[in-house]
């Protein structure tokens, strides 16, 4: 007798984890029109979070790996970085 293993994969951490230049580099590969990455480059570059700690909040920092959860371009984006592994 034969036992399947069965394996799940959490992704809802996974879309924290995309580096913004190599979605940007893989979006030129696609051959996708130039307005397009220049777009999500610039979408990209507005991602700033802050920590609330107690009522207190952290300075202002740039997100540099992430691309938005709910966000209705975020799954293709983030199925794009994925293509290739």
């Amino acid at each position: 007798m034969v036992t399947q293993l069965t394996r799940t994969v959490d992704l809802s951490k996974a879309f924290d984890k995309v580096n913004h230049h190599g979605l940007l580099i893989k979006l030129m590969k696609r051959k996708l029109p130039v307005n397009f990455p220049e777009i999500i480059a610039r979408w990209l570059s507005m991602c700033y979070s802050v920590v609330k700690w107690n009522c207190v909040f952290s300075y202002v920092f740039d997100m540099k790996f992430d691309v938005r959860q709910g966000s209705v371009l975020s799954p293709f984006l983030f199925a794009l970085y994925l293509d290739d592994i």
